[in-house]
C-alpha cells in the first residue's frame, strides 16, 4: 500500500517589505498564508500556522502550541519608518482626544497605549474608526512608509532616490520638512509624525521587537530545527548584499536603507527589549484609557 504523500508546511508571514530578507527565495514546497499581524496571530490560536512570524504582543498567549525560532524576529533600535503616528497635537496633549489606529497590528497598538499612558501621562482617549475626524492615526506598514518617504523621512543617502513631489499620501497629504519624531511641525492637516519605534528607543534605551518566527511545538525538534537553519539561509544569503552598497535584487536604494535599519537575529540587547516591553505592557492592557467611539 502506497504510502499518503506528506502535507507541506504553512508558512505565515506579513505583506511587508521588512520580510523580504526572510521570505525572499522562500521554496515552493511550501503553502504560505500572507496576512496582517493581527490576522495570522488569529490563524496560529486555530492551529493553521506551522511555521509564521508573529507579533510579540501575541506570543505570551500561544506558548503551549508554539515556541520561537531560536534568535530570529525583527527589531529596530531608533526610528524604524513604518510605524507612525500622526498628530493634529503633540502627544503628550491627547487626553480626550479621538485615535485612529489600524486593524492590522495588536503589538503597534499595544505600544502606543504603553506611549501615552506610562511615558507621556495620557488617561484617557477615544478609538476612532476613520482618520478624517480624528485627532491622531497610527498607520503601519507600506501605508506608514509611503507617508515617510512623502516626508523625506525614509530614503537613502542617495539624492536621486528621493521621493518625487506627487508621492501620495492617504487621506491628508503632508509638506514640508519633517524628522522622524515629534513634535516636527508640518504643514496640512496632521502637523506632526512620531515614530513609535524611536519614541521606544529614546524612552527605555533599548530595541523595539516588533514579532519572531516560531513553530509548531507538536512537531519533532530535528523539523523546528530544519526550518531555523532554511530560515537562517535566507538571512547568509540577502543580507551581506543589503549591506555591501551594490544594487539588490531591484530594490531601490531606499528600500534598502530601510532593510537595513532591522535586527533579523535579535541581540541579548533586543531580548532584554523585548521584555522590558511584555513587562511593561502587562500592565497596562490594549484597552486601557482608550474607549470606543
Amino acid at each position: 500500500m502506497r504510502e499518503a504523500p506528506s502535507m507541506p508546511d504553512t508558512v505565515g508571514y506579513f505583506p511587508y517589505l521588512n520580510l523580504w530578507p526572510f521570505v525572499r527565495g522562500l521554496p515552493d514546497d511550501v503553502e504560505r498564508v500572507i496576512a496582517s499581524p493581527r490576522a495570522l496571530a488569529e490563524y496560529a490560536r486555530a492551529g493553521r500556522l506551522d511555521v509564521a512570524i508573529l507579533p510579540v504582543v501575541d506570543l505570551p498567549t500561544l506558548t503551549d502550541r508554539y515556541e520561537p525560532l531560536g534568535d530570529l524576529g525583527l527589531a529596530v533600535a531608533g526610528p524604524v519608518w513604518s510605524v507612525l503616528l500622526l498628530t493634529r497635537r503633540p502627544i503628550e496633549a491627547l487626553s480626550g482626544a479621538r485615535i485612529c489606529a489600524t486593524p492590522e497590528s495588536s503589538t503597534s497598538v499595544r505600544l502606543l497605549t504603553l506611549l501615552l499612558k506610562v511615558r507621556y501621562g495620557v488617561r484617557h482617549w477615544r478609538w476612532w474608526p476613520t482618520p478624517e475626524e480624528a485627532d491622531a492615526w497610527l498607520v503601519i506598514g507600506d501605508t506608514a512608509l509611503s507617508i515617510a518617504r512623502a516626508q523625506g523621512i525614509a530614503r537613502a543617502d542617495d539624492p536621486s532616490d528621493a521621493c518625487p513631489p506627487e508621492a501620495p499620501v492617504p487621506t491628508a497629504p503632508l509638506d514640508g520638512d519633517a524628522v522622524s519624531r515629534g513634535p516636527a511641525s508640518v504643514s496640512g492637516a496632521w502637523t506632526r509624525i512620531y515614530d513609535l519605534a524611536d519614541e521606544w528607543t529614546r524612552w527605555q534605551g533599548l530595541p523595539f521587537v516588533f514579532a519572531r518566527w516560531v513553530a509548531r511545538r507538536d512537531r519533532p525538534a530535528s523539523w523546528r530545527q530544519a526550518w531555523y537553519e532554511r530560515l537562517s539561509a535566507t538571512l547568509a544569503n540577502h543580507l551581506p548584499r543589503l549591506h555591501g552598497g551594490g544594487p539588490v535584487d531591484g530594490l531601490r536604494p531606499w528600500q534598502i536603507a530601510y532593510l537595513r535599519r532591522f535586527e533579523y537575529r535579535l541581540s541579548p540587547v533586543a531580548l532584554e527589549g523585548g521584555e522590558r516591553f511584555r513587562a511593561l505592557a502587562a500592565g497596562s492592557r490594549e484597552g486601557d484609557g482608550g474607549s470606543s467611539p
